[in-house]
């Protein structure tokens, strides 16, 4: 599953500013809901298995394989880079620095 720009950028913009945490919905609240918790906590750097420990506890009995694969793939690095290269006006050496974990 690959991310367009204009989600990529949505993504950003709702999880890299704490005062909307956590605003995220989707119909049911497991996959997609769980896979861009997922991806936001590789962001916030959690290791790999706490990530996806807490995706299984919400999605239970739904917690699908396809779901954790997608998250254990997100590529947090090729994110930032991404978003740098977008907007890079937009950005502060402070904002840089967080997103590439430096």
């Amino acid at each position: 599953m690959g991310f367009g720009r204009p989600l990529k950028l949505f993504l950003y913009i709702i999880t890299a500013d704490v005062s909307n945490h956590p605003l995220i919905h989707c119909k049911r609240g497991k996959h997609r809901t769980g896979s861009v918790v997922g991806c936001q906590r590789k962001l916030q750097h959690w290791c790999i298995a706490s990530t996806i420990d807490e995706y299984n506890c919400y999605a239970a009995a739904k917690a699908r394989v396809s779901d954790q694969n997608f998250i254990r793939e997100f590529d947090v690095t090729s994110m930032a880079e991404f978003l740098l290269q977008a907007n890079k006006t937009n950005f502060s050496t402070d904002d840089e620095s967080l997103l590439l974990g430096n």
